[in-house]
């Protein structure tokens, strides 16, 4: 998956069985770097943990600026943006938890 301006690239690590619950990706992210996404679903989590790097993280009416070695976790149930305003390239590593509504088993 490739954000519109191609500057943010998030590959999927996990398996197609359970893509509708949970969703596990490698980040990387250029210097300038946006990801915006809309809503995933009533209760929906992301956990973002980044290796490299520093990110801002908008989710709803809060701003978080990430930084190397730091986790975060946010409410992805409402339009929710990533960016890169440093110098460095972001890598980082993200478990997206969706609301489920039938099981995948």
């Amino acid at each position: 998956l490739t954000s519109t301006d191609a500057k943010f690239i998030l590959k999927i690590l996990g398996t197609l069985g359970t893509v509708s619950s949970v969703q596990l990706k490698n980040s990387t992210a250029e210097p300038g770097a946006e990801l915006v996404s809309e809503p995933h679903g009533a209760g929906s989590l992301e956990n973002l943990s980044l290796s490299s790097g520093s990110l801002f993280v908008e989710s709803g009416s809060e701003t978080i600026t990430m930084e190397a070695g730091e986790t975060l976790r946010f409410r992805t149930d409402s339009p929710h943006r990533l960016f890169n305003d440093g110098s460095k390239t972001a890598h980082g590593f993200m478990v997206n938890l969706l609301r489920v509504q039938e099981p995948f088993w």
